[in-house]
């Protein structure tokens, strides 16, 4: 890989390549300067004149690194160098133009820097000895860039403040340097297993409560899994980050019944809200249990209950409890709806509590509610509790909710 000389090894071996294309003619680097003098004999001028980033490696500057962060490659900085090539010689003789017929073409049978080229340079500069430039993932190429005449005007006026030559630009690019961050070298190899692994797996094709897909899933309800391939040996659910007992659960091939309860969670509830349900396949035999497996994944909405007083002073606190417990890290709101034309809806946080996860009691200060009747419902990350629903079908509320409701006095 490229080292700090890539860019000076460049410049040589394009030197070096332009005087084996123009023959008898001296190869100067440097600026330009007042040389377009017909004494002087046929000389051909490299100047580097711009270093600008390559497009194509625009990142590599970032050191690759592995899942755990480590490093195991060094960043890189990619170039792209710009030289102007100034032909100089006696105008009725056309030198000028000869130089850059031979030169031209020179470059375009040799369009890339060749290892002969390279190694020719490290002989003739002792200081580019230690160029790593052979060793670069792909070649540096050479190309004529094209250049208007607003441009070229510009560089000459501005840059050498000369009397123009003939001139052509070239392109080099990649050019690249390689940081020399010493780099750790992995864990030696203690011991080699195999390991047989089934490419298929478990399908789920959706989580819903046992009542049908539009029921809400419920803490102390039956949750059921529909899928393919559920029945697979030594399978298991994971909701939550949670690992679940199936001893109890009824399995067949394209549907799981699991009872949500904290028997199946190693005595621990679920907290309320976005679950995330993975069928995780064991390691095979013999393997390392890190490799086990998971084969899909499915989102479902733990829905919270609520159960609160029937009433309420304004100015009070208010108790709720609810099911599953809140657990940690997770922020509940109460939101009152008003029932009258006159009421408002009003969000309530709940006061700070700080241990004996999960918390089934929460106090909700009513500081400011205006008195009135209130539809109450607890949000626990942006999922919503139960409502109650008039299931009488003789009732004029049939269908509509009616609870928990909250009459603040």
């Amino acid at each position: 890989m490229g080292n700090k000389l890539s860019v000076a090894a460049v410049t040589a071996s394009l030197q070096l390549m332009i005087q084996e294309a123009a023959g008898g003619a001296t190869v100067k680097v440097g600026r330009p300067g007042n040389e377009n003098d017909a004494d002087v004999g046929p000389v051909v001028n490299v100047f580097l004149f711009q270093a600008t980033p390559n497009a194509a490696r625009r990142n590599a500057h970032n050191p690759t690194r592995s899942s755990n962060g480590q490093q195991v490659a060094n960043s890189l900085v990619a170039f792209d160098l710009h030289y102007l090539i100034s032909f100089i010689g006696r105008p009725e003789l056309y030198q000028p133009e000869l130089l850059l017929g031979a030169v031209s073409r020179g470059l375009e049978h040799r369009s890339g820097i060749a290892r002969r080229t390279i190694d020719k340079v490290k002989q003739d500069n002792p200081g580019l000895v230690d160029v790593d430039l052979e060793n670069e993932p792909e070649p540096v190429r050479i190309h004529p860039a094209p250049m208007s005449f607003e441009e070229m005007s510009k560089l000459w006026s501005v840059l050498f403040q000369t009397p123009y030559i003939l001139s052509l630009a070239y392109t080099c690019s990649p050019v690249l340097i390689e940081t020399s961050t010493p780099l750790s070298s992995g864990p030696p190899v203690t011991s080699v297993n195999n390991a047989v692994f089934v490419l298929g797996g478990p399908v789920v094709l959706g989580v819903e409560a046992a009542a049908g897909a539009t029921a809400p899933v419920l803490w102390g309800g039956t949750l059921v899994v529909r899928g393919h391939s559920l029945d697979r040996h030594g399978m298991t659910l994971r909701i939550g980050g949670r690992d679940t007992d199936l001893g109890a659960a009824r399995i067949s091939a394209d549907r799981i019944e699991l009872e949500l309860v904290a028997a199946s969670f190693g005595g621990e509830e679920l907290a309320a809200g976005p679950l995330v349900l993975e069928t995780v396949l064991p390691a095979p035999a013999g393997a390392p249990s890190h490799l086990e497996r998971i084969s899909d994944r499915a989102t479902f909405l733990l829905r919270p209950q609520i159960k609160l007083a029937a009433s309420a002073t304004a100015g009070s606190k208010l108790t709720v409890v609810v099911s599953p417990g809140v657990g940690r890290g997770q922020t509940p709101r109460l939101v009152l709806n008003g029932q009258s034309a006159a009421a408002a809806s009003v969000q309530l946080n709940a006061e700070p509590f700080d241990s004996g996860f999960p918390v089934a009691n929460l106090k909700f200060p009513l500081k400011g509610v205006p008195k009135g009747s209130y539809y109450a419902q607890l949000l626990v990350e942006g999922t919503a509790s139960t409502p109650q629903v008039e299931t009488d079908r003789t009732s004029p509320a049939f269908g509509q909710i009616v609870g928990p409701m909250l009459e603040v006095k």
